[in-house]
Parts: C-alpha cells; structure tokens; sequence
C-alpha cells in the first residue's frame, strides 16, 4: 500500500511538471515536451485504481469506482467551465495562470493523499508472502477472464469513448454548420447527465451482473451513433444539436455502468501480488483505444466515409453487446449468481462459459 502511495505521488509530481511546462510553452516542440511529462504522470492512473481497489472490500469495489468516475467527471466538468470562463484568446497571461494554477491542484491532491495514507487499510499479505506466487505481466495476461475484460474495454475506448472528442464533433461539423458554442452543448450535457447518472443509477448498477452492465454500456454507444446516422436528415443545426444531445446523454448513462462495472472486474482477476500489473494492462487497453478511436475517426471522416464511420461505430457497439453475453469474465459478488467463483491464485476465476 504505502509503494501505490508514493508512485501515485511521484505520477502527481510529474504531471504537475507537464502541465506547469505548457504555461511556459512558445513552439510547437515544447508542447509535445509538455504534453509527454504531462501524460507520463497521468500513466500513474492505473495505481490509482489499485489502491481504491485496496482500500476497500470486494462488495463495495462498484460504488467506489463509480463515485471516482463521478467525481472525476464533475471535476471535468466544472474545470472546463471555469476555463472558458476566465481565459482570454488575446491575454496569453491567462493561459499561463490557468495552467500554473492546475500544476498547484496536483500538489494539493498529493498533500490530501499523504494526509489520509495513514487511515488506507493494509492489504493482507498472503500473496505477499515468502514462498508465494511470482507476479508478472505473462501470468497475468495468461488469465482469460482477464483477457476478454480487457478486449471488451478496448473496444468501448476505441469505438466509443475516445470518439466524443474526435470522432463526434468530427462527424457533426462535416454534417452540419455547427460551430464551436453548439459542441460546447454537447459537452456540458455529458458532463451533467454524466454525474447524476452515477449518483441515481449507482444503487441499481451494483445488483446487476456485469454482463447486462456491459451491455448496457455498449448499446448505449450504438444508440449515439444510430442518432448520428439520422442528423444529415435534419433541416436545422440546433435540431442536429438536441439530437447529439440525447446521444451524449445516452453514452453518460452507460458510462456509469461501465466505470462501476469494468475496473471492478479487472481488480477481481487480480491477487494482491499482481495488482498493480493487472491494472497496468487496464490502463494500456484503455490508452490504446483513446490512440486507434481518433486516428479511425481522422482516416474515415477525413476521406468522405463519414456515415460508414457512424455505422462501424454503431455495429461495434451491438458486437461488444453480444460478447458480452459469452465471454467469461471474471467472478465479482454482482455475478456470483452466474457461476459460482473457484479458488485460484495464479488465475481468478471467470463468470460464464
């Protein structure tokens, strides 16, 4: 426990670096400098879901991972609006305070962690022990539950959530003449709907079994892009924007079934030994789709083939469904009912067939 907490302070000491390193930023090589320390440390997420996962019981793993994915999109959320509040495109100066400002957050953040490291309950230390299992990336990706989790996440990112901001403003842009103000709409409704999804839905979500979460979750996504495949058809742009509306509303209530539901079972495939490798491979499934979803959205929407990307989009969406329905994943309290877990410990045990 106390190792996650120093790596979680060292990823907040870097990205307080980057950020602070944009507001010094004067050519276009020192942002891609700024931008890599900056996404150096927020690499460190992946401890981050390691020790909420420790920190508390199995059972009450869902509502904790959903409180930090709602939390974390209020903050979003209210960020952006105080951004667009107080930065000036003509004052450089207030780019820079806001950016400094920002670096100053992680440093309170890593002072709040220090403050509360003490309280953190200590895993127990049976893996830990002398004699005990070794821990490595090849025993973890040999867990298959583990492996169909982790396609499952990669395909929600690359076809899902990395597109809302790429693929979809791509795809209303070249579809209407909406300007910036009207995405911004669009973005503020994921944002609220987003947050009281989490808090009214989250009792509901952790009484389901993870395979109807991830369904949810992914046919939520097909009902975006279905919206999308009708706007062309519309005769004015605030039409188009109440449709992406309704879409985005769509994809934020799925998301707080999937952000429940997805780090609780990649933390059920994991032993206290591999923990922190497990979630690693959680965090590059995830990098790897927000990498592939808008370089997707750039070929397609980018050569003409902006409504086969829509569909492609819509189809991934109904495929995830239906994985989601024979793959095995991992055994949580939520699927017990499914099949009953069995005692591992190089391999968790996996729901379903």
């Amino acid at each position: 426990m106390v190792g996650r907490v120093r790596t979680i302070l060292c990823a907040m000491a870097v990205a307080a670096a980057g950020t602070c390193l944009y507001a010094l930023v004067s050519a276009p090589w020192q942002a891609l400098l700024a931008a890599a320390v900056f996404g150096l440390g927020v690499g460190g997420n992946s401890v981050w879901q390691a020790l909420l996962a420790e920190s508390v019981e199995p059972g009450k793993r869902p509502v904790v991972f959903g409180l930090n994915f709602g939390i974390s999109n209020a903050g979003l959320g209210i960020g952006g609006i105080v951004a667009g509040s107080v930065v000036v495109t003509s004052d450089l100066w207030t780019f820079r305070t806001l950016y400094l400002i920002n670096g100053l957050t992680f440093v309170v953040a890593g002072w709040l962690m220090v403050s509360v490291a003490k309280r953190l309950p200590q895993p127990s230390g049976g893996d830990w022990e002398e004699g005990g299992p070794r821990a490595s990336y090849r025993s973890a990706l040999g867990n298959r539950p583990l492996l169909a989790t982790l396609l499952v996440t990669f395909l929600l990112f690359a076809l899902g959530y990395s597109q809302l901001e790429s693929g979809v403003p791509a795809v209303l842009v070249t579809i209407s003449d909406l300007h910036v103000s009207g995405l911004g709409k669009v973005f503020f409704v994921d944002t609220v709907i987003a947050v009281v999804a989490q808090v009214t839905l989250l009792s509901v979500i952790k009484r389901l079994p993870p395979r109807v979460s991830l369904a949810i979750a992914a046919l939520s996504w097909s009902v975006f892009w279905a919206l999308l495949l009708v706007a062309p058809r519309l005769t004015s742009d605030a039409l188009v924007i109440a449709l992406a509306c309704v879409g985005a509303a769509s994809a934020s209530v799925g998301a707080a079934f999937y952000s429940a539901v997805v780090p609780t079972l990649v933390n059920a495939a994991a032993t206290q030994a591999n923990r922190g490798r497990v979630n690693a491979l959680y965090g590059i499934a995830v990098s790897a789709g927000f990498t592939l979803g808008p370089a997707l959205a750039g070929l397609f929407v980018g050569n003409g083939m902006t409504m086969l990307f829509v569909g492609i989009g819509l189809a991934v969406g109904i495929v995830v469904a239906l994985l989601a329905q024979v793959l095995a994943f991992p055994a949580t309290e939520q699927g017990a009912a499914e099949a009953p877990a069995e005692e591992s410990v190089e391999e968790p045990a996996g729901v379903g067939a």
